[in-house]
């Protein structure tokens, strides 16, 4: 129920058209005026519901900006930010915070990365102060030796929630034709 009134504003209106059809189908038939006023509330509810699932973010809508924060700065190279965000206890399969964030700004330095797009993303929450997303990076990336015009990976994201917010626990490659790349450390070459 959260998802369809807080997350989606396509889903929220899609459930409120018809609600809102047997309200008025009702007082047709009706005709009392009680009916009537449910009808006008039910438009008036419109616009608020609007304004709350606009104003309220919820964990997974947290997440998936997380996710799209990080893209943006792996686009711009920023190892800074993104070493910022990760967990004291961060891992990276046999990499800590700072031995990947190390590895990152090498690799960085000889790889541009354009056009980052995230999509198709899982969102689960095993434990009220851990999430789990799994999403799908679109990108253009340019190297000193190699140039891929699309290149297609799949991540999970383990997050943990702390009193100063979300932060990156670990960091898991998942395989994706044709690379089928089976850990960070395939990316960090």
């Amino acid at each position: 129920m959260t998802r369809v009134l807080l997350e989606s504003y396509a889903l929220l209106i899609a459930g409120w058209v018809p609600v809102q059809f047997a309200l008025i189908a009702v007082w047709s038939w009706r005709r009392q005026r009680a009916f009537a006023w449910a009808v006008w509330l039910g438009f008036a509810a419109l616009p608020l519901l609007l304004v709350l699932s606009w104003a309220i973010e919820t964990s997974r809508e947290r997440l998936i900006r997380e996710c799209r924060d990080l893209a943006r700065f792996v686009e711009a190279g920023d190892v800074a930010a993104i070493a910022a965000r990760l967990d004291d206890s961060f891992r990276a399969g046999e990499h800590d915070a700072d031995s990947f964030t190390e590895r990152l700004r090498r690799v960085l330095a000889n790889h541009q990365v354009r056009e980052a797009s995230l999509g198709f993303f899982a969102v689960e929450f095993p434990t009220p102060n851990r999430g789990v997303a799994e999403v799908t990076a679109n990108a253009r990336v340019r190297g000193t030796d190699l140039v891929y015009e699309f290149l297609t990976s799949r991540w999970r994201l383990t997050f943990r929630r702390s009193e100063a917010g979300w932060t990156l626990a670990a960091v898991e490659s998942l395989p994706v034709p044709p690379f089928n790349f089976r850990g960070v450390e395939d990316w960090l070459r």
